[in-house]
């Protein structure tokens, strides 16, 4: 009997045991898997391993993944955002990303014009088609640039937009001048007298342009030389500044015979002054010397004014030939305002002079438009000495290597630089003549009606200033 009773007394020991170990089973919290799916996107994240009832974590930031042109917006259980503060897990479950396509706006600004309204949602990479231009009274639109400074254009056809972006409209003055070839030829200087015929310095020859547009030699044979002579014999060699005088005698420059020249109007060429040989001496005719001079003026009682380029010097000749130094001292280019000799100029190639006998030196490498009085003081008109394009009065004014120079009726000077035509009153103010922008541009002089002649890349322009 007590044997039976030792055996069920175990029995009910191990029953008893095992409910135990079944209940502390049951107390186990279960576990479920949470897995990622990037969509698209790269990498996948690593799948979690949470109890249930508990909270899957956010991705660390090495495992959230990226894509091209998109933006992770959120995991996604379905069509609900899985939560990761609030959300707990209560099964198996697969997190979706959800990509929202990256945009950009492109904002425009007109800088006084019409308005242009902004293009929203560009996507990475995408393109965008121009927009009607803008408009603003007295210019003219020239393009959408990318910085304020109007440095680099946007090129609709091939720019892609990469961020949120503002275009600059760039205006110019609209043109107030009218432009028109008179001749498809070219050259250094250019004169014109009484008639309206021009005179074009170049290809060793001196060229006549009729004012209905016809071109002919008007002495010179066009091979590098050196002889005086009736307009068929004689021969120049690289004539540069030509002006005329009141009787229609020209005068040449002549930058590789270092000798100024002279052709009556029948066109009897000779030598006026300089001895052939390159060097620096004042004296009489044939006593004088030059190097590579450039410009030429004349004075209202015959005397000439040359820009004696590599001399740095100004030199004055007389009706009767005597050459003297007028300005600059020093055969090496420098830059100094003062009296005759003390001043030094850089290079100057081209020289104007004015109805009261001040002289106007474009001086080319000192970037810088300089006065001389009668009296030989030297002073700078316009322009800072650094090469740079900006209107401004004085020395706010930049020029870029400025070689062409001419004065009107009423003493404003005209100056070509960087293509460009620049204005200069008499007080300094600095302006730019839009509409007029060639390359080459050289000489230019004006005719009795107020009309500039100027000789360009594309041949012999003539500008009629509008109202």
């Amino acid at each position: 009997m007590d044997k039976y009773i030792k055996f069920f007394a175990a029995a009910a020991l191990i029953v008893s045991v095992a409910l135990i170990v079944s209940s502390c089973d049951d107390d186990e919290p279960k576990t479920y898997t949470v897995t990622f799916d990037a969509s698209g996107g790269s990498p996948t994240p690593t799948a979690q391993t949470v109890k249930s009832g508990e909270k899957a974590t956010v991705p660390a930031a090495q495992q959230t993944p990226t894509r091209d042109g998109y933006t992770l917006a959120g995991w996604f259980d379905g069509a609900a955002e899985w939560d990761f503060e609030a959300n707990t897990v209560t099964k198996d479950v697969t997190l979706v990303a959800k990509w929202a396509e990256i945009t950009f706006t492109v904002t425009f600004e007109v800088d006084g014009g019409t308005t242009v309204d902004p293009i929203a949602n560009v996507a990475q990479g995408g393109k965008i088609a121009a927009p009607t231009p803008p408009t603003k009274e007295g210019y003219e639109f020239g393009g959408w640039y990318k910085e304020a400074a109007l440095t680099t254009a946007w090129n609709f056809d091939a720019d892609v937009v990469t961020a949120n972006v503002t275009l600059y409209a760039r205006w110019t003055i609209a043109a107030a001048v009218t432009v028109s070839t008179i001749a498809e030829i070219s050259g250094s200087d250019i004169a014109i007298d009484a008639a309206g015929n021009l005179y074009v310095t170049g290809s060793h020859r001196i060229h006549k342009i009729t004012p209905e547009g016809v071109v002919s030699t008007f002495a010179g044979t066009g091979v590098s030389g050196f002889a005086d002579g009736t307009a068929v014999e004689a021969q120049f060699y690289n004539p540069r500044g030509i002006a005329i005088d009141a009787a229609g005698n020209l005068f040449v420059v002549e930058r590789n015979n270092y000798r100024i020249r002279k052709i009556t109007p029948e066109g009897v060429v000779s030598t006026l002054a300089g001895d052939g040989i390159q060097g620096t001496r004042d004296g009489a005719g044939a006593q004088a010397r030059f190097n590579n001079p450039h410009g030429i003026a004349i004075d209202a009682a015959g005397n000439l004014y040359v820009a004696d380029t590599w001399n740095q010097r100004i030199r004055m000749i007389t009706p009767e030939g005597m050459v003297s130094t007028i300005a600059g001292g020093v055969s090496v280019g420098g830059f100094a305002d003062g009296v005759r000799t003390t001043a030094r100029f850089f290079d100057p190639e081209d020289i104007a002079v004015d109805a009261a006998g001040n002289l106007y030196v474009a001086d080319t490498q000192n970037h810088r438009i300089r006065k001389i009085t009668p009296e030989g003081v030297v002073s700078t008109l316009a322009g800072s000495g650094t090469r740079g394009f900006v209107d401004g009065v004085g020395a706010a004014a930049q020029f870029s290597n400025p070689n062409g120079i001419a004065i009107d009726a009423a003493g404003n000077l005209y100056v070509t630089s960087a293509n460009r035509i620049r204005k200069i009153t008499p007080e300094g103010e600095v302006s730019t003549i839009a509409g007029v922008e060639f390359a080459g541009l050289g000489g230019f002089v004006f005719d009795a009606e107020g009309n500039l002649y100027v000789l360009a890349g594309i041949g012999t322009l003539k500008i009629v200033f509008n109202d």
